[in-house]
């Protein structure tokens, strides 16, 4: 009997470098410091980002504008400044006529979103009265 051999196909894998596996790792830990740094500085910066969140709201479409009247509690306030991560009042007497008392009080605009806070204001053409 004749023996048959057989040949195994002539390809080849592509030679694997040393170093690749090594790159891998390396860009791995590279994209997990990057998270890491992110979220660490989302949490740094949570009220900051809370009060352009609230910023946001308080311009929308029935917002708060300069000149407008609102209420913090029990203290009715009259808005003099609304920026990006703050707002400006002017307190207002309480007693007699609203005029204002002088003393001006700086909020976040976080505010807007703590229960303890109570800012209302009345919405154009809505009589609550």
């Amino acid at each position: 009997m004749a023996a048959h051999r057989v040949s195994l196909s002539s390809r080849t894998t592509p030679p694997v470098s040393p170093t690749a596996g090594a790159q891998d790792r390396a860009l791995g830990s590279l994209v997990t410091f990057a998270g890491l740094i992110t979220a660490g500085l989302a949490v740094a910066m949570q009220s900051i980002l809370i009060s352009i969140v609230g910023y946001c709201f308080l311009i929308g479409k029935y917002g708060i504008r300069v000149g407008n009247r609102v209420q913090i509690g029990t203290v009715s306030r009259e808005v003099i400044e609304s920026g990006l991560v703050r707002l400006h009042l002017m307190e207002l007497n309480d007693h007699g006529l609203l005029g204002p008392t002088g003393r001006v009080m700086a909020f976040a605009n976080s505010i807007i979103f703590q229960s303890s806070g109570g800012m209302f204001k009345q919405i154009p053409g809505v009589d609550i009265a």
